[in-house]
């Protein structure tokens, strides 16, 4: 199992273009002993939408099947996490149709990670478009 302490950020997803990063998908502790997912999708001027404060998704412990699905758009660009089949949290109206993805990194990307410990399994990753 994996344990983030209160102000670890985990980035666990993360899709880039030439520009940079396009959108991440971050874990963080719920502050409770469980942990949390937020979406982070970058605009066409450079800024971050981020899942809004209070509409973090739980993340209950054990296996889960997560489906990320982004949609570039000049102003009707969207970023979806589905937990399980169900949609769970959405960015959307983004004006991020200047946006590419040209390779992703998966499993622990980067973040901060000052108590961190345990381990994150990952089993299979598809991409289509």
């Amino acid at each position: 199992g994996l344990t983030l302490s209160p102000g670890d950020r985990l980035e666990q997803f993360v899709a880039q273009g030439s520009s940079g990063v396009t959108f991440r998908l971050v874990l963080r502790s719920d502050g409770a002993g469980g942990h949390e997912a937020l979406l982070e999708a970058r605009l066409d001027d450079g800024t971050f939408v981020l899942t809004p404060p209070g509409q973090e998704v739980a993340l209950p412990n054990g296996w889960h099947r997560v489906r990320l699905e982004w949609r570039a758009g000049a102003g009707n660009g969207s970023l979806s996490l589905s937990l399980d089949g169900v949609l769970a949290t959405e960015l959307t109206n983004l004006a991020n149709g200047n946006r590419r993805i040209d390779r992703v990194e998966w499993g622990v990307v980067g973040g901060v990670l000052t108590g961190a410990s345990g381990s994150l399994e990952l089993d299979t990753f598809s991409s289509w478009n």
